[in-house]
């Protein structure tokens, strides 16, 4: 049942409103009913400074609720072998391991091939324990893709014993010494995540992967070297980026078909939804 205000009381309602104040906090601060504020609130639009204070008490209330109920399933302890250097190798790469912000550990991957998305989701399930929270497949401008999530604070705070920095932006971003004492197959998985997630070929046998990070293509110069292979570094002076190069010797090239590209798709230019490793076959 709603009351008659005076003009005076009208004005508390409006401006607690834009405050950001529901009907029925408005209600039991000014003892009157929900229908009441809500007759002469409800055309009245919420300021800045009302959505801000909504925002972050639906977070206040997203946090104290998980607090209270959520209870994180325990993880397996994660052993290195293939499977966990690949999930580390796509996290840097085309992956992130972060918090959102409302305080997820989130750790994500996308990748146009959906085969290697569906590798990353079994890689991780089966060397955590726990299952994917969601799969999406996005329209692309050229090409469609597919983003997968988990989520879990033991796997965030267990994949940054590995590498301290997923983001290549970070001047933190850096290779651990562990990846250079790995064994050579392990390299390899290590440096065929690489491959399948920035690498190209392009149509005169140019093969280059890039990074936003220096010191990590530096790195990743260093582990091809670590098995043979010549490679070269150069910077893009229009993205800013730092890319290798491998040498097109035919020794070389041998050499570096060892890794290869996965099931990794050309995702724009004249081999468009290719595979980039046929590409690479074709013209080699």
């Amino acid at each position: 049942m709603t009351q008659r205000l005076n003009e005076k009381l009208i004005k508390k309602v409006i401006n607690l409103r834009k405050m950001g104040l529901s009907y029925k906090k408005i209600a039991n601060k000014l003892e009157i009913s929900s229908a009441t504020s809500h007759k002469y609130a409800k055309r009245t639009g919420i300021s800045l400074n009302g959505k801000e204070r909504i925002e972050k008490n639906n977070k206040k209330r997203i946090e104290n609720f998980v607090k209270r109920f959520a209870k994180e399933k325990e993880i397996q302890e994660i052993k290195i072998n293939k499977k966990t250097v690949r999930i580390i190798s796509h996290c840097l790469f085309d992956g992130s391991v972060c918090t959102n912000n409302i305080g997820d550990y989130r750790i994500s991957y996308t990748n146009s091939s959906k085969k290697e998305v569906n590798q990353f989701v079994k890689d991780f399930e089966e060397s955590f324990g726990i299952q994917v929270n969601d799969i999406k497949k996005m329209k692309g401008k050229n090409i469609d893709w597919y983003e997968i999530y988990f989520c879990s604070k033991q796997a965030f705070m267990e994949l940054h014993k590995y590498i301290p920095n997923y983001s290549t932006s970070s001047k933190k971003c850096e290779l651990r010494p562990w990846i250079f004492e790995l064994p050579r197959q392990l390299k390899i998985e290590f440096l065929r995540a690489f491959w399948l997630d920035e690498g190209c070929v392009s149509a005169d046998g140019k093969i280059h992967g890039k990074s936003k990070s220096k010191k990590v293509i530096e790195q990743i110069v260093k582990l091809h070297e670590s098995l043979g292979i010549e490679c070269s570094i150069w910077k893009d002076n229009t993205s800013k980026n730092f890319a290798i190069y491998i040498h097109k010797k035919n020794e070389n090239i041998q050499k570096f078909s060892k890794i290869g590209f996965g099931s990794g798709i050309v995702t724009r230019g004249k081999y468009l939804g290719e595979r980039k490793q046929k590409v690479f076959s074709d013209i080699f």
